[in-house]
């Protein structure tokens, strides 16, 4: 065996050995979480919006999760969108919101009238649950030039945000 590839195996079984010991040093708990996540409904733009979510809402109250949570490219703040809005919110446990691109600026509506619409608190936000601490951030922050297209960022104020939660 040549000596580089020793120096290499003996390295990749050192690595190897010690995550069992690093992975000891963390109080990992036996707490089950359960939680539904939905992404990418596109309410405005896919025609069976209302099905899709009643279908994945029915699933929920069967499951009873925890929490759900949507991912993004939900739904509007338009009147057409109530029957959603109304289907989202009849699931009784605790509710979570992702901001996506097609939630607002793209169709001509504000970051502030989407998350009043669906009654989100804060843009990015934390959360705790059974020991497990979540983490929400909007990545619809201003791109930094030169970068085009849809926003994908997460700006300084969040990313300092971030540091401190």
């Amino acid at each position: 065996m040549k000596r580089r590839n020793f120096i290499i195996n003996a390295l990749k079984g050192s690595v190897l050995a010690s995550i069992p010991l690093s992975l000891s040093s963390f109080n990992i708990k036996n707490t089950k979480l359960k939680i539904g996540i939905v992404s990418d409904v596109h309410q405005d733009i896919i025609h069976d919006g209302v099905s899709r979510l009643s279908l994945f809402i029915s699933e929920m109250k069967k499951r009873k999760p925890d929490f759900i949570i949507q991912l993004g490219d939900f739904s509007l703040p338009r009147k057409q969108n109530q029957l959603f809005i109304d289907k989202w919110n009849s699931f009784n446990g605790p509710k979570y919101h992702v901001l996506g691109n097609h939630d607002m600026k793209d169709f001509g509506y504000k970051k502030e009238e989407t998350m009043r619409w669906w009654k989100m608190q804060k843009r990015y936000y934390s959360f705790d649950l059974n020991g497990f601490h979540f983490i929400v951030l909007d990545g619809n922050d201003e791109n930094p030039k030169p970068w085009n297209g849809y926003h994908r960022y997460i700006g300084t104020k969040q990313q300092l945000w971030l540091k401190n939660d």
